[in-house]
């Protein structure tokens, strides 16, 4: 659920911000509750507040999660500015941010692995029965790995997502062989939990994992979905109280 005040400036959170943070967090194992974003404008700086409601992120991160959430906020305000405020002259600032984890606390290292369970209430019991047979069958192969997140969004479309955080660097065709080896054992399990069909997606993060640069560095659908903004009606008037409005206005 994304909340912005004032409302007015949804469009733009919602197209340059919500997106890119719900699929960081959901990228590792964890989900995003709920946004809310305070917009403050001064002359012709937004400055942003977020409020993140997630579950289930500071268990799945070994670092600290403030560090992390500011580094996310800053990069998106900065391509925010190199797009969209460009074309109005409007430089987005981060001015503050609070996180609310809602799941469990962070777990040392070189405790058992953990399992992470996110989804709608009426299969969450499957969820479970899924992921504690996938630990089992990891521990059997002698995978070393911290924890393992089974993820179903509330929302459509449901995609089952798995992601496994490992202990060490794993080569590419390491990595590659052991996601095949996990989407197939998990949809053997499936078959025999539910006759509910899911898309199924297996994520392996290691210590030098680029899941969350690749989200970051995608600066052509960033351009794209700034380009579509600018030209809204209605973003072109808000946007021209700040700044100096579209170059041919």
């Amino acid at each position: 659920m994304l909340n912005v005040n004032p409302p007015e400036y949804y469009p733009i959170i919602d197209k340059l911000f919500a997106g890119r943070i719900k699929e960081a967090v959901e990228a590792f194992g964890a989900s995003l509750e709920e946004l809310t974003v305070f917009v403050q404008p001064e002359e012709r700086v937004l400055n942003l507040i977020f409020l993140l409601k997630v579950r289930g992120l500071r268990r799945f991160l070994s670092m600290d999660i403030d560090p992390f959430v500011y580094g996310l906020l800053e990069k998106l305000a900065s391509d925010a500015t190199e797009t969209l405020g460009k074309v109005y002259g409007v430089r987005f600032s981060i001015s503050g941010f609070k996180v609310i984890d809602e799941g469990p606390e962070g777990i040392p290292s070189e405790e058992a692995p953990k399992l992470i369970v996110n989804g709608p209430e009426e299969i969450k019991e499957i969820l479970e029965r899924l992921g504690k047979g996938l630990i089992i069958t990891l521990r059997e192969w002698s995978v070393e790995f911290s924890a393992l997140a089974v993820t179903v969004p509330f929302e459509e479309p449901h995609v089952l997502t798995i992601v496994l955080k490992m202990n060490r660097l794993l080569p590419p065709e390491e990595k590659g062989e052991l996601e095949k080896k996990v989407r197939h054992k998990a949809r053997t399990y499936l078959k025999t939990l539910t006759q509910r069909v899911f898309p199924l997606e297996v994520k392996i993060i290691d210590p030098e994992d680029r899941t969350l640069a690749s989200i970051l560095k995608r600066k052509v659908e960033i351009e794209k979905e700034a380009d579509e903004l600018a030209q809204s009606e209605e973003v072109r008037e808000l946007m021209s109280l700040l700044g100096k409005g579209t170059p041919d206005s």
